[in-house]
């Protein structure tokens, strides 16, 4: 069984719907979004799935007795996810947590098996904060479903570029560089060094894609002559139209990507990636981008600067969708999800687990001086990466789960 909070749109419901899939010809599946449902649910229940929805599903849920459960969850401490966990243990399912955020939740120590990390940069930060964490940890990356986005034919690129054109008051003759953002924005990072980029490039033309269409803009941006808005795509058609027509794509803010599925799918359109380095929170941005399929940046004012690298020409659009096939495609997935599930189900299966972890974790070679040094590149300062050490320990990260399991507390002053 699959479970996760909601079954919406956001990338944490498509990656379960993409385990779902790989799985699907091996196992009998069921899917709990223990909150609510939405389009992903949708979608799986058309694909013929169980799929559950709410706490109104509840019952049903826990009557399809599971072996094993698949949990999609942030990893910090939340009270229903342990409830549902205890539930499932006590009925003698083996329980994997795929950890979204890389954080370490001490609640469920003796509920889950396994901790799969959707980046190397997770897996890493994961050891360094658990401490005497005994769950073995294991990296999975998140699939993705390279046979539904790839480049997109020519003609249908040039019709949708051309459209843009003209939504901006351009005649079809006219040259542009169109970059593209996907998803919410926060706009304090972006507003400045979007508007810095427009002005230095004058056929520069921006895509925006968001939930709200253009409620959420910035006057500055909103009312910009070369912004165009584009309501929400839900196909993988439609997407991958998208990706391809743009020259890039931007990826920019607070709080960075555990893994990025915008980033991952257009570089699976081999269109290249601009995604700004965020180190105190979640940046496999360094990971799965670097230098083949685009520019990572340290600060959001080079974005002018990585825009002009990327006119350049210097990107492989072959390289840029191999890079994504070879790391994430779902043959390279379901090998190390059934591997997994394998150790789980195995007789000796707390040996088998301990030991897929330490194995899993020696072989990628993550060398924390290394990731410095990567860091250091994206122009990150001495007092960051000071910081940076104390945010990754266990302290870190204990500091964190109270935070969050006693926020209403701290926001009274009690």
């Amino acid at each position: 069984m699959f479970i996760t909070a909601e079954l919406g749109y956001r990338g944490t419901p498509r990656a379960l719907a993409n385990y779902v899939r790989i799985l699907s010809p091996d196992h009998d599946i069921a899917i709990w979004g223990y909150c609510e449902g939405g389009d992903t649910a949708n979608c799986l229940a058309k694909e013929g799935y169980s799929v559950y929805c709410g706490e109104k599903d509840a019952k049903m849920a826990f009557s399809f007795e599971p072996d094993i459960v698949n949990i999609h969850r942030a990893g910090f401490y939340i009270a229903r996810e342990t409830e549902i966990l205890s539930k499932f243990k006590q009925m003698g399912a083996k329980c994997i947590e795929t950890n979204v955020f890389g954080r370490v939740d001490w609640s469920v120590e003796k509920l889950i098996d396994v901790s799969l990390q959707i980046s190397k940069w997770d897996l890493y930060r994961w050891n360094a904060w658990k401490g005497k964490y005994r769950v073995p940890g294991v990296y999975v990356p998140y699939p993705v479903d390279t046979s539904r986005y790839f480049r997109a034919s020519l003609q249908s690129i040039n019709e949708l570029r051309q459209h843009w054109l003209s939504e901006v008051g351009k005649s079809k003759k006219d040259m542009a560089f169109v970059l593209g953002r996907i998803g919410k924005t926060n706009w304090k990072f972006l507003e400045r060094p979007l508007r810095v980029a427009l002005e230095a490039h004058p056929d520069l033309i921006f895509v925006h894609v968001g939930d709200y269409g253009d409620k959420a803009l910035p006057d500055s941006i909103r009312f910009h002559p070369r912004v165009c808005v584009q309501s929400k795509m839900l196909t993988s058609d439609a997407l991958s139209l998208f990706y391809s027509a743009c020259d890039a794509m931007v990826s920019m803010s607070g709080n960075g990507e555990s893994f990025g599925y915008v980033n991952a799918e257009a570089m699976a359109c081999e269109t290249p990636v601009i995604a700004l380095s965020t180190p105190f929170r979640d940046n496999a941005q360094l990971e799965m981008v670097a230098n083949v399929g685009g520019v990572v940046i340290g600060s959001p004012d080079q974005l002018t600067m990585a825009i002009e690298k990327v006119r350049q020409g210097k990107f492989n659009g072959y390289a840029c969708r191999q890079s994504i096939v070879d790391r994430y495609s779902f043959l390279s997935v379901r090998e190390r999800l059934l591997h997994v599930i394998s150790c789980c189900t195995n007789p000796n299966a707390s040996k088998a687990t301990e030991e897929l972890g330490k194995r899993n974790f020696l072989t990628l070679h993550i060398d924390r001086k290394a990731i410095f040094r990567a860091l250091k590149q994206t122009g990150s300062g001495t007092i960051s990466l000071c910081f940076l050490r104390m945010f990754h320990s266990p302290l870190g990260c204990r500091m964190l789960n109270f935070i969050k399991r006693h926020r209403n507390l701290l926001r009274f002053g009690v």
